[in-house]
């Protein structure tokens, strides 16, 4: 387990996520996960992300970023 701020890089390099399969984007934060999501797909070129979004206000933010 790695805390920190899940935008610093360096906090997800020392989370492996460049060795990861995937990511779980699940802060209770949609807009957060959002970002989260956005930036392992674009920086990091992971494609096996999942987001959690509980306001459905927030769908096309999700959909704009790229994320189902």
């Amino acid at each position: 387990m790695v805390e920190g701020d899940v935008l610093n890089q360096d906090v997800l390099r020392r989370a492996g996520i460049k060795q990861a399969d995937a990511l779980a984007a699940v802060t209770n934060n949609d807009s957060l996960n959002a970002v989260v999501a956005h930036m392992a797909r674009t920086v990091y070129g992971m494609t096996n992300i999942v987001v959690r979004n509980y306001d459905p206000r927030r769908r096309p933010l999700h959909e704009t970023l790229g994320c189902r």
